[in-house]
């Protein structure tokens, strides 16, 4: 592994460690939403509960993660195809790699589809 990839592993490392060590009424007790596309548009962006998602993977409940957020779980194991290539770079780990962020930039697509045809459906 070269020293991108420890960087690159360290800083998702330190970010995982810091998003466990918040306290959950950050998360699951907002007043006031944050998220601009939501003020601006009315409608939630393919992202809206991507943060909580991966609060609650930090935590491992898996399916509490899929209800914020589905596309959680495409990230969750990209992520684990990434760590795999870093130490068994292979043409297999690398396909690997490619079809899980196609797949997640899919269903972020098609997930933002969703909620426009939600919201105008009203």
């Amino acid at each position: 592994m070269n020293k991108n990839n420890w960087i690159k592993y360290s800083l998702i490392a330190t970010a995982i460690f810091l998003l466990y060590m918040l306290p959950q009424h950050l998360f699951h007790e907002p007043q006031n939403s944050v998220c601009l596309h939501r003020r601006l548009l009315g409608f939630q962006c393919p992202l809206c509960g991507m943060t909580r998602a991966a609060y609650e993977i930090v935590r491992l409940n898996f399916v509490s993660a899929m209800k914020y957020n589905p596309v959680i779980m495409l990230i969750f194991f990209y992520f684990m195809a990434d760590i795999a290539y870093a130490f068994f770079p292979q043409q297999k780990t690398l396909q690997a790699k490619k079809i899980l962020l196609i797949l997640t930039l899919a269903s972020l697509i098609v997930l933002y589809i969703v909620r426009i045809t939600s919201y105008f459906r009203g």
